[in-house]
């Protein structure tokens, strides 16, 4: 018989209706479907509905083997400790998952929380902080099959994201030099939806990614989705994606703008070599990281 996994997870970015649908959506809920393994029921983060009310009500009137949390950063929206502590006097196991944690307010939310987690997830590779906080468990941010998957490519090279911190130097500097990069602006500037979203990654045969945020760097949706999509990702050389892919194999990385001009212009003029790495990077990926196999890691650590 399937688990009850009750989700718990922010709906809309920010916390905000009206602007685009949180990547949790995609990320935990949709992954999470798609990989079969329990039953599962949702509740929301918004202000429509206070969350420490409905989640006592819901655990009340309804059998659950565990609860999946992901919280909407430091928000107020998010269920207060004393509904953790309830719940772990009625031995409900607790997952809490942690797509940014190289920020302050993270890792103030990881070791409050850590009293009443019966895991946490770190979902961008980690830092080394963790190491220091019991049941934590470091990997990568799953994407969504349905989502993400090949397609003939009809875009030569594109990045998708916020411009901040240096992207914006890099960018202006390849389109100096000739490179016609598609850019499209994150989900707060565009209210771009995750099908639009999807198909520009699915459509592109190079993607530009950018690691560096908060206290060091990430390994980002973005990583996933782009090699899930057969697509040649360039990525800033980093520690945590090359825990999960090899460099020079299934993805390449870059140093400097230099050297991500000059790797831009060789994958687009060399397109055997190309499509050959985002091969072996498709095929990494669809061996080692399908979300039944994601899923039933966590699954076997929280029940």
């Amino acid at each position: 018989m399937k688990p009850n996994i009750l989700v718990i997870l922010d709906k809309w970015i920010d916390g905000k209706i009206g602007f685009s649908k949180s990547p949790s959506e995609h990320n935990i809920l949709y992954t999470l479907e798609e990989s079969n393994l329990c039953n599962i029921n949702v509740l929301f983060l918004e202000e429509s509905q206070p969350i420490d009310n409905a989640i006592v009500n819901f655990v009340t009137n309804n059998h659950i083997d565990a609860i999946i949390f992901v919280y909407l950063g430091y928000s107020h929206l998010n269920p207060k400790d004393y509904v953790l502590k309830y719940l772990k006097d009625k031995n409900i196991p607790m997952c809490f998952i942690w797509p940014d944690t190289g920020f302050s307010w993270c890792v103030e939310l990881i070791l409050r929380i850590s009293e009443y987690a019966t895991l946490q997830v770190a979902v961008d590779g980690g830092q080394p902080y963790l190491n220091n906080i019991p049941n934590v468990y470091i990997t990568y941010m799953p994407a969504s099959e349905k989502l993400f998957y090949n397609e003939e490519k009809s875009i030569d090279i594109s990045f998708l994201g916020t411009i901040k911190d240096n992207r914006e130097g890099y960018l202006s500097f390849l389109q100096t030099n000739g490179i016609n990069i598609f850019v499209a602006t994150g989900q707060r500037n565009t209210r771009m939806t995750i099908e639009d979203y999807a198909a520009i990654v699915r459509k592109s045969a190079i993607i530009v990614n950018f690691t560096i945020t908060g206290m060091g760097s990430q390994c980002k949706a973005r990583v996933l989705e782009t090699i899930q999509s057969n697509c040649l990702l360039l990525e800033g050389q980093n520690d945590k994606t090359s825990k999960f892919f090899n460099p020079g194999l299934d993805y390449i990385e870059y140093t400097t703008p230099e050297d991500l001009l000059y790797k831009c212009k060789h994958y687009l003029n060399n397109p055997d070599l190309r499509l050959a790495i985002a091969k072996t990077g498709y095929t990494t990926a669809r061996k080692k990281y399908t979300n039944i196999q994601y899923w039933q890691k966590i699954l076997d650590r929280i029940l």
